[in-house]
């Protein structure tokens, strides 16, 4: 049997923060997304919010 704390998000899986960055390319937004991450040693997620300029 295993227990948890409930329906609750673990608090590795909530969300602390974003930013929104303006940028030309995706290159540009992952160059900066990288020194981000060494900083704080977590991965983190780009998404394109505004424009057609990033592809999935």
């Amino acid at each position: 049997m295993m227990a948890t704390d409930g329906p609750f998000a673990e608090l590795k899986e909530v969300l602390a923060s974003f930013a929104v960055i303006d940028v030309a390319d995706r290159e540009r937004a992952v160059e900066i997304a990288s020194r981000i991450v060494e900083v704080l040693g977590e991965p983190i997620e780009i998404r394109p919010i505004m424009s057609g300029d990033f592809t999935a």
